[in-house]
């Protein structure tokens, strides 16, 4: 989003779902009817042989090669997904302009509770009572885009539930009405 005349536009879209990698492939997709529901392949979690959901189809390792991260170290899916779908919203933006002030306020809600899911079968099994967790996603998610887009204005992370992406995109316009920012980047994240 950026402002012009004292108003707030979209100024750029992104995507990558069950549907489609991209925006009119999900527009197309949607029109025919398609789901994208069908048995999880790439989410790791203890229930994944059980479960149906709409999973983005690529591997981690192909969503990697589809993003063309420069650093891959601690990248979580929902990182490269959130990638994906920036890189396709401002590719008609010059981001590194010094005198644009540019923030990134991404919302994300369950990425990291696989995470945890796997940590506490491990911790249970192997009785690791002094392990502890260093870090989770929630938050790592929108430094790592914005590192990646050289994004290096305002950063935040909102995680409310469902409507994480809704109050980001609630939160960026009114930044952007208030004058605290020129144009933000916004949007959601969730591999889960």
């Amino acid at each position: 989003m950026e402002r012009k005349n004292n108003k707030v536009f979209v100024s750029g879209m992104g995507i990558i779902s069950s549907l489609g990698i991209d925006v009119q492939e999900n527009l197309d997709w949607l029109i025919k009817g398609k789901s994208g529901v069908e048995p999880i392949r790439h989410l790791k979690t203890l229930l994944s042989s059980e479960l149906i959901a709409g999973e983005v189809s690529y591997s981690d390792q192909e969503l990697i090669e589809i993003s063309e991260i420069k650093n891959t170290s601690g990248v979580s899916r929902a990182s490269l997904l959130g990638l994906i779908a920036a890189k396709e919203a401002i590719k008609d933006v010059e981001i590194q302009d010094p005198n644009i002030r540019t923030g990134i306020i991404v919302g994300t809600t369950a990425d990291s509770m696989t995470n945890i899911e796997l940590y506490l079968k491990d911790f249970l099994n192997n009785d690791n009572r002094n392990e502890f967790i260093e870090s989770q996603d929630w938050g790592a998610s929108t430094e790592i885009i914005a590192n990646e887009l050289g994004i290096s204005g305002y950063q935040t992370t909102i995680n409310t539930a469902c409507s994480s992406a809704a109050n980001a995109i609630m939160t960026g316009a009114r930044m952007i009405k208030h004058n605290l920012l020129d144009r933000v980047l916004v949007g959601g994240t969730d591999a889960l």
